[in-house]
C-alpha cells in the first residue's frame, strides 16, 4: 500500500466510522513515520517517541492505540528488548504480503527499500517519488495533503472563551501566537482539535503546579 492509497483509505474510513479525535491524530502520526520508513509493511517506533510526537499522554496513547486496532485501522507487536513497538497500517487491505514484525523476521531479507532503487527502475513509482528523491520535501507534500482537513485555526477570542467556560488558566493569546508560529502542527502532524490541546496544556500546567509545591 502506498502513503497516498493509505491515506485515501482513511478519508474514506471516517466517513462511515467515528473515529476520536486522539484517535486520527494517533493515525497521523503512525502515517508520517510509515512515510519515514519508506512505506514498509511493518515499521518500527518506541511509544515514548510515538507519545512524544502526538503532544499527549501515555493513557491518551494508548486509548487511541486500542480504538485504532479493534476498527482494523491498525495493528501492533510489542518489540524486543531494546527495539520499539512494530506498526502496520490497514493489516486487512494487506492480507497475503508478508505482514511478519520485523523482530519476527530473522533470516529473511529485510533490506531498507532506499537500497533497493536500482532494482526498481522502470516502475511505476508514486508522483512525489519521481518529482523529487527529497526526503523533507516528500515529507511537506504528505503535510499539505493533511492540512486539507477541514480544521480551521481559532481566533484569540475563541480560545479565551473556551478557557474561560473550562476554567483553564492556559493564555490564550500565547496559544494562538504559539501554534502559528508552528504551522498548528502537533510534533509531526497537523492538529486536528485545538481543543484537545487546551486541555492537555491545563493538565500540563497543573503537573508543573504540583511540582513546584512539592
Amino acid at each position: 500500500m502506498t502513503c497516498f492509497e493509505a491515506m485515501h483509505r482513511f478519508e474514506n474510513f471516517i466517513k462511515r466510522e467515528y473515529i476520536s479525535s486522539n484517535g486520527r491524530l494517533l493515525y497521523y502520526t503512525l502515517f508520517m513515520i510509515a512515510n519515514r520508513a519508506v512505506w514498509s509493511d511493518w515499521f518500527e517506533k518506541s511509544n515514548e517517541d510515538v507519545i512524544e510526537m502526538m503532544g499527549t499522554s501515555k493513557n491518551t496513547f494508548r486509548k487511541a492505540r486500542a480504538e485504532l486496532k479493534e476498527l482494523g485501522v491498525i495493528d501492533f507487536a510489542p518489540g524486543k528488548k531494546g527495539m520499539g513497538t512494530q506498526y502496520c497500517l490497514w493489516p486487512e487491505e494487506n492480507k497475503g504480503q508478508n505482514l511478519t514484525p520485523k523482530s519476527q523476521n530473522k533470516g529473511q531479507d529485510l533490506t531498507p527499500k532506499s537500497q533497493n532503487r536500482g532494482q526498481n527502475r522502470g516502475q511505476n513509482l508514486p508522483p512525489y517519488k519521481t518529482i523529487n528523491n527529497n526526503k523533507d520535501y516528500k515529507e511537506n507534500n504528505i503535510l499539505r495533503i493533511l492540512q486539507k482537513k477541514n480544521f480551521e485555526p481559532p481566533t484569540v477570542e475563541a480560545v479565551k472563551a473556551y478557557c474561560e467556560a473550562q476554567g483553564s488558566p492556559v493564555d490564550p493569546q500565547l496559544f494562538v501566537d504559539h501554534y502559528n508560529a508552528v504551522g498548528w502542527m502537533v510534533g509531526s502532524a497537523p492538529m486536528t482539535d485545538w481543543r484537545s490541546v487546551i486541555r492537555i496544556w491545563d493538565r500540563n500546567a497543573k503537573r508543573r503546579q504540583k511540582r513546584k509545591q512539592c
